[in-house]
Formats: C-alpha cells, sequence, structure tokens
C-alpha cells in the first residue's frame, strides 16, 4: 500500500516549502473545500526525530497513518494533513471532529524555515502540540521563547475595544 494510508485516509502534503515562499498543494486544497464546519485543527510540531508522526498515529490513526522513518532520516517534509477528519468521543454523548497536521522536524539549518512552519502551525491550530525529547534543552526554550511572541503578536492584532483578548485566539497547547 501507500506510504501513509489506511482504510479511512491518508497522508497527504499540505503546504510546500517553494524556495520562494510556502504554497497549499493542489490536493490539499482539494480536501479541504469538502470539509464540513464545524471542525477542530491540532498541528504537531518540534524537533526532527521526535516523533510526531508517531504520536499522532498512536492517538488517532490505530497506530499507522502519516509515514514513521527509521534512523536519521526524516520523513515529513513541510506540513502534511491526514485527508480525513478524524472523530473523538468526548467521553460523554459529544464527538470532536479533527483534522490532523503533522509538521517537518525542527532543527534545519535554515532557523527562518523551522520559525515559518512554527508560525503557521499556531495560526492554523485549536490544538498546538510542541513535542521533544529528553530534557527541556535551549533549542527547546528558544522554541517556546518564539511562540510566546508569536501568540503575542496575534493577541494584538485581536484585541477588543478594552484591550482585553479574546479566549478563542489561542489554540489550546500541550507540551510532550
Amino acid at each position: 500500500g501507500e506510504a501513509g494510508s489506511f482504510e479511512g485516509g491518508k497522508a497527504i502534503p499540505f503546504v510546500v516549502d517553494t524556495g520562494q515562499g510556502y504554497r497549499i498543494t493542489d490536493e490539499a486544497s482539494a480536501f479541504l473545500k469538502t470539509v464540513e464546519a464545524p471542525v477542530a485543527v491540532l498541528a504537531i510540531c518540534g524537533t526532527h526525530r521526535s516523533g510526531k508522526s508517531f504520536i499522532l498515529n498512536q492517538l488517532f490513526l490505530d497506530k499507522r497513518g502519516f509515514p514513521v522513518g527509521s534512523g536519521l532520516s526524516t520523513c515529513t517534509k513541510g506540513m502534511w494533513i491526514w485527508n480525513k477528519t478524524v472523530t473523538v468521543q468526548d467521553g460523554d454523548e459529544s464527538s470532536t471532529r479533527f483534522l490532523l497536521i503533522d509538521t517537518e522536524g525542527f532543527g534545519s539549518s535554515e532557523e527562518s524555515h523551522d520559525s515559518s512552519l512554527l508560525t503557521l502551525s499556531l495560526l492554523l491550530s485549536s490544538y498546538f502540540v510542541y513535542n521533544s525529547v529528553g530534557a527541556i534543552d535551549e533549542i527547546a526554550l528558544r522554541q517556546f521563547a518564539f511562540v510566546s511572541d508569536v501568540l503575542e503578536l496575534i493577541a494584538s492584532q485581536k484585541s477588543d475595544f478594552d484591550g482585553r483578548v479574546p479566549s478563542n485566539v489561542f489554540p489550546s497547547f500541550v507540551w510532550l
């Protein structure tokens, strides 16, 4: 079978770096036009080889779905999206439909590329997951500071007349 697919959907390229900017792929654009609201968007980011795709597969996709590499090679380039919504029971009788976004791991030679992917993930997500491995290091702290700065900038653009920031501006944040 095709890498990253199983009954019910497959991973498709979502946002690619053209070398002159970022663009949504035609396949992802066509899929997104079919999605009916409401949906929550969960984006996962973190350092390269930290298990982001693995986590999405374990939690949402019956342990298979997004391609997972072995060794030091990186599977995910840019941003990928699962081409079906995934429904999660909320514990009672309600459920939430999710769009799942997997991102290229941070640690590329171009810090601006990492920052762009991180910013796009923050802007698109209702749930933002930052995954790291091992002890929290200087790189993780710098990225967390960047996340904080981006959220502060977003908030400053979205404040009410009285200066308060609406609660729906920020995605829910989880650091794994």
